[in-house]
């Protein structure tokens, strides 16, 4: 397998796995009564806030996301959002104030809608071919949901422990964060595209990528 090629594969592979972000919500879950225990003074909305938010919050964010999606790459995007996932999953682990927690929980949400809303921008803008397209949505949807079933597997035993701990299931977005940085390619801004939908100096890489037949 050659040099392109096998970058071929890693971006396909980063992207079929980024999808499970989206899933990110069902690993809290497992930990809900324990939540709703360790805070009894709390108000009943901050703490329905703290399991529910993000799946609020990442509708504004598709938005947003839409809108900033004319002035910067979806690359940087996808990028800074999966740092962004990243930091505040993890940082809930150590979150013992509801407050707080309430907080990263809506920068999860803040990063989710921006991943979900990119990612699928950039399927389409890098696999034009309607075939490939097709199939690379199907498998970005079904690891997907494989996934969001992993992810609460995981938080089910850990919450177990102590139900910080589910969102240590989190760490496997280290990897993924380091793979979208290192392979995900640059793409021009939405605004800097004519008016047919192409980019003014399109990719070389749009042209020469195939639908591999992928080891499952």
């Amino acid at each position: 397998m050659n040099k392109e090629k096998r970058r071929s594969l890693y971006l396909k592979l980063t992207i079929l796995l980024s999808g499970g972000v989206m899933m990110a919500d069902l690993a809290v879950y497992p930990a809900a009564e324990k939540i709703f225990v360790a805070f009894p003074k709390t108000n009943t909305g901050l703490l329905n806030f703290i399991l529910t938010g993000p799946s609020l919050i990442l509708i504004f964010s598709s938005v947003l996301c839409g809108v900033m999606a004319q002035y910067i790459g979806k690359k940087a995007l996808i990028s800074g959002a999966y740092v962004l996932f990243t930091l505040s999953s993890l940082a809930c682990v150590f979150a013992d104030a509801p407050a707080l927690l309430a907080v990263m929980r809506a920068l999860m949400g803040v990063a989710m809608g921006f991943i979900g809303t990119a990612m699928v921008g950039l399927i389409a803008e890098l696999y034009m071919d309607e075939n490939a397209r097709s199939s690379v949505l199907g498998y970005y949807n079904g690891i997907m949901a494989g996934m969001g079933a992993l992810f609460s597997l995981g938080a089910g035993y850990l919450a177990l422990k102590n139900w910080h701990f589910v969102f240590l299931v989190f760490l496997v977005m280290i990897p993924v964060t380091l793979a979208v940085i290192a392979f995900i390619p640059q793409t021009e801004p939405e605004g800097k595209k004519d008016s047919r939908g192409a980019s003014r100096e399109p990719s070389p890489i749009k042209m020469s990528w195939h639908w591999p037949e992928l080891p499952l």
